[in-house]
């Protein structure tokens, strides 16, 4: 499954139009036998899964997930972390952010009890790891919530000058500023010590970051975000 919805993206469904007999027929003996309509429908069911999660978690229905069983548990979370980290619509990412911090609203609390074992450090890896790195391109495709299979496709950098993409930013620092009230030093240690480091930005940039996430409020935090990302298109020309 392809969460990161590039297959059903407008541009990937021209190009994919557009093939030669020869390359279809490649594709088929490389068994990747998915043809335009499911690709769209896959797009537009992944789409209305993102949003039913959401509309459960903004409902004060978040609880009721709790009766599914763990692999049922762990699927819909690593489907969330996939989504906030890799998904081509910034929108999407959005989405799946909004769901995550609600969850960790009413599954956490600042005293270190969870309702869901591990869903704090699940959270600290992936809201507040994968899904940063995926702003910067540097990320990869969300890991379960047991920590197991790692990914590897590498990711392209978000455009700051997309609307979508700067309220996609405010929500992730609202996150940050979250996972920093309800991890502590847990997320900051995971910051600084793996996240940063991966995210291939200059040493002074990575210290700035993390002290905005420590000690500035979301919009300034978000406004640093946009900046990065900014500066990193400029670099990237």
């Amino acid at each position: 499954w392809d969460w990161s919805g590039r297959r059903a993206s407008p541009a990937a469904m021209a190009a994919a139009g557009q093939q030669s007999p020869q390359q279809q027929q490649q594709q088929q003996q490389q068994q990747v036998p998915v043809t335009l309509e499911d690709a769209r429908e896959k797009g537009e069911l992944q789409r209305g899964y993102y949003g039913l999660l959401h509309c459960v978690a903004h409902q004060n229905l978040a609880g009721s997930l709790l009766q599914a069983s763990p692999q049922a548990l762990d699927s819909l979370l690593t489907a969330l972390a996939k989504g906030a980290s890799t998904h081509i619509d910034p929108a999407v990412r959005r989405i799946c952010v909004q769901v995550f911090e609600r969850l960790l609203q009413e599954w956490c609390s600042s005293d270190g009890s969870e309702l869901v074992p591990g869903f704090k450090n699940f959270a600290v890896q992936q809201l507040g790891g994968q899904t940063v790195l995926g702003l910067f391109g540097s990320g990869t495709a969300a890991q379960g919530s047991n920590g197991t299979c790692p990914a590897s496709r590498q990711l392209g950098p978000l455009d700051a000058r997309d609307a979508a993409t700067v309220a996609l930013l405010g929500e992730v620092a609202s996150a940050l500023k979250l996972l920093q009230e309800k991890c502590g030093d847990a997320f900051a240690v995971h910051l600084c010590g793996q996240v940063l480091p991966e995210s291939r930005l200059p040493g002074e940039l990575q210290q700035q970051l993390a002290q905005h996430v420590r000690d500035s409020d979301a919009k300034q935090l978000k406004e640093f975000l946009r900046e990065l990302l900014l500066s990193a298109a400029g670099a990237g020309k």
